[in-house]
């Protein structure tokens, strides 16, 4: 489940203000902003294909990246808030620690740092880790792929209030369709939904968001109705309901970046292709379940949407970054194993890696 492109030290790259204003602030317009390269991962040394990242009180960047480090199965890293400094906390090594971590991390409020692993652990399908102050990492769950648990988690976790945490798997349950996860901080884990692909969808890959009163809201990159994906409700009780199939026409086809709510309890995401031109979409469903496009992507604003949005992270437009951005920024899906695939996509006459997860083949 390699690469086919041997990557050593490529030109990934933080960027900063362009990409840190909207992450970490209400920004301005992005072409507003100036651009800066903060650090260029250098593979062995600290990790390639840098997956998103988390924010501690003091400025702090924290993250994982999907490859590199010593075993090349990623690393966990920070970034001091002043000097740019890159410090890797931990290595991964493709054993019982995990290996290839897919999505930001989670801080809690006295320094520890969680997240995902796509494979490793003593099922080999993946864990939920625990990286402490000191950079000592603990194994909360490794998934079995056996029908009551989930395999290949595939993007970050999300906090309650009481300090649980919740995720998604890609695979795994009882119909092979991926599970809804609880994991607290001790590493008790329950499995909270299993997928069965038609008609509630298939192959979440994105994570999730959650509303004041426990519900939990997502994606599924097939299934559902027509088999091109899902946006569901996940009630406290466990019961999911379906807020719309995608047909794979002019409302979109293959959601893969986790939905955001609004303060009122609309939901907006988006579709990696279909629409008016075939370029994916931005779509929002209202709080009584209406859904509607937004925005169809025609190719010269963009194509191909998978990134996540917050209300403090404006949605990126592909067309209004610098190239020097495609080499961590994409049109490329996250779909996980089988289909990992390298990807790349043309910027007028260059070609550049899209690597934002390295896989075999693109859409």
């Amino acid at each position: 489940m390699t690469s086919k492109i041997q990557m050593g030290a490529v030109n990934l790259v933080l960027w900063s203000a362009t990409m840190m204003a909207a992450t970490l602030t209400a920004a301005p317009a992005l072409h507003a902003q100036a651009y800066q390269v903060i650090h260029h991962f250098a593979s062995e040394v600290d990790g390639s294909q840098p997956n998103g990242l988390a924010r501690d009180s003091a400025g702090n960047l924290y993250g994982t990246t999907f490859r590199g480090g010593p075993s090349d199965v990623g690393t966990v890293f920070k970034l001091e808030a002043t000097t740019h400094v890159v410090t890797v906390l931990y290595n991964f090594t493709h054993n019982a620690d995990g290996a290839m971590p897919t999505g930001p991390v989670s801080l809690d409020s006295v320094g520890n740092i969680y997240g995902t692993t796509l494979l490793g652990g003593v099922g080999g399908v993946g864990t939920v880790f625990k990286i402490d102050s000191s950079g000592a990492e603990t194994i909360l769950h490794a998934f079995s792929n056996l029908d009551a648990d989930g395999a290949f988690p595939s993007d970050g976790l999300i906090w309650d209030p009481a300090g649980n945490l919740y995720g998604i798997t890609n695979a795994g349950g009882i119909h092979g369709a991926g599970v809804v996860f609880r994991i607290n901080t001790l590493g008790r884990e329950r499995t909270l939904y299993r997928f069965s692909a038609i008609p509630d969808g298939s192959e979440p890959v994105a994570g999730l968001a959650r509303d004041s009163a426990g519900n939990l809201y997502g994606t599924t990159l097939f299934g559902g109705a027509y088999n091109d994906g899902s946006v569901f409700k996940l009630a406290r009780n466990g019961t999911e309901t379906v807020l719309h199939s995608f047909s794979g026409s002019a409302d979109g086809a293959w959601p893969e970046a986790e939905p955001i709510l609004d303060s009122v309890g609309n939901l907006y995401g988006t579709t990696l292709v279909g629409g008016s031109f075939n370029k994916g979409t931005v779509f929002k469903i209202d709080s009584a379940g209406n859904f509607s496009i937004m925005h169809s992507f025609n190719g010269r604003d963009g194509d191909g949407p998978d990134l996540a949005w917050s209300w403090t992270q404006p949605a990126i437009s592909t067309a209004t970054l610098p190239k020097e951005a495609f080499s961590t920024l994409g049109w490329c899906s996250r779909l996980m194993p089988p289909a990992m695939r390298p990807c790349f996509t043309a910027l007028g006459e260059e070609t550049k890696l899209m690597a934002h997860v390295p896989m075999e083949g693109c859409y």
